[in-house]
């Protein structure tokens, strides 16, 4: 850690602003703590704006420090934060912690395969959701966080009904784009989702999910006997992901 008025350099960091100045403690994210607690001290003393703590925690999180990054997110998020920090960017921030939490759940059900297993990480999902719901319970990335769950579940039509509710107010949301593609795709409704696929990255040509999202469009041509096409999609993929690995 070092004041950010310091010297200049090239390392990528976080900044902490200083609580009654216009200075700001710079972390390092190649020297961030083993000990979360060193960084939540100082988010505490500072009182660091909620969406400074959303950066460590998503800062540990890409790291595979999924411990750390709940921890700043179950501080950032624990009862009477809401007397501290009032203003409607904290709310949209407290919002995105706990949809942040939901996502780290759903995912794991996606890689559990025993059933009972499963469910009792989904209901962790259902409660973060619900702390979501009671802040806006029309958030798009919470309904799709849930179309997610669902389809994690293999209850697919349940899962439909959100992305729709998402598309019908926003139809160029990438995330249920996304979602909506996979449903048709889990359906082997290859050639609408490829449609998607194609329509998302035209949309949004320079998201973080670019690649992947040119990889989904590869498949779709595969499984509907252009491979060739599927072929170079994908090495070209890999060409474009190279130097953006940071993104």
């Amino acid at each position: 850690m070092s004041d950010a008025e310091e010297e200049p350099s090239n390392q990528r960091a976080l900044l902490i602003p200083v609580k009654n100045s216009e200075q700001a403690v710079e972390v390092f994210v190649d020297e961030l703590p083993e000990d979360v607690n060193d960084i939540i001290d100082i988010l505490r003393a500072e009182v660091a704006p909620l969406d400074v703590w959303l950066q460590f925690a998503v800062e540990y999180y890409n790291q595979g420090h999924v411990a750390q990054f709940q921890e700043i997110l179950a501080v950032a998020s624990e009862p009477g934060i809401e007397e501290i920090y009032k203003d409607n960017a904290s709310r949209m921030c407290r919002i995105k912690f706990f949809i942040a939490l939901a996502s780290h759940a759903v995912n794991a059900m996606w890689n559990e395969e025993d059933e009972k297993k499963r469910e009792a990480i989904s209901q962790r999902a259902v409660g973060f959701f619900q702390r979501a719901d009671r802040l806006d319970h029309q958030h798009p990335m919470t309904l799709v966080g849930k179309a997610l769950m669902f389809m994690a579940k293999n209850e697919d039509d349940r899962a439909d009904r959100f992305i729709k509710s998402v598309l019908i107010s926003n139809k160029t949301n990438l995330p249920a784009i996304l979602g909506k593609a996979l449903l048709l795709y889990r359906k082997k409704q290859y050639k609408d989702a490829k449609k998607l696929y194609l329509e998302a990255i035209k949309l949004h040509p320079r998201s973080p999910q670019a690649a992947n999202m040119r990889m989904c469009f590869a498949y779709c041509c595969y499984h509907l006997g252009a491979v060739e096409k599927a072929r170079a999609v994908m090495k070209y993929t890999r060409l474009w992901t190279r130097p953006m690995w940071t993104q």
